[in-house]
């Protein structure tokens, strides 16, 4: 499993701030980096993570206690045929469409609350 850290640091500053946003914390920096930095550690908070866990429905916690039994990683495809797929979508797309209010599946659901990596 890759560490938190590094997972953000991959990510842009627009799937930064609506994973943020999910875990109700405040970026306030336009650094990529910094703000990986931080959501990290907030990511880290164990009253965080318990709050994170109530809002998931039980098709949510139960794709992700899947992926926790088989210790963290699955393949791409095989979490897509029990899950769904992620869609590709750059920061402007991610802005404009917004997917993270209305996934289409389960693991764009866990995907846009940075429970999960999608590592191709």
């Amino acid at each position: 499993m890759q560490d938190l850290n590094l997972t953000l640091f991959d990510y842009d500053l627009e799937l930064l701030r609506v994973i943020a946003n999910r875990w109700d914390v405040d970026l306030n920096t336009r650094d990529p980096h910094e703000a990986a930095v931080r959501l990290a550690a907030a990511m880290r908070v164990p009253e965080r993570v318990e709050d994170i866990w109530n809002r998931l429905d039980d098709d949510q916690r139960r794709a992700l206690q899947t992926l926790l039994g088989s210790g963290g990683k699955m393949a791409t495809p095989m979490f897509a045929r029990m899950f769904g797929e992620i869609r590709a979508m750059g920061p402007g797309k991610l802005e404009r469409e917004k997917p993270y209010l209305e996934p289409l599946n389960l693991a764009e659901a866990l995907y846009y609350r940075g429970l999960i990596a999608n590592k191709l």
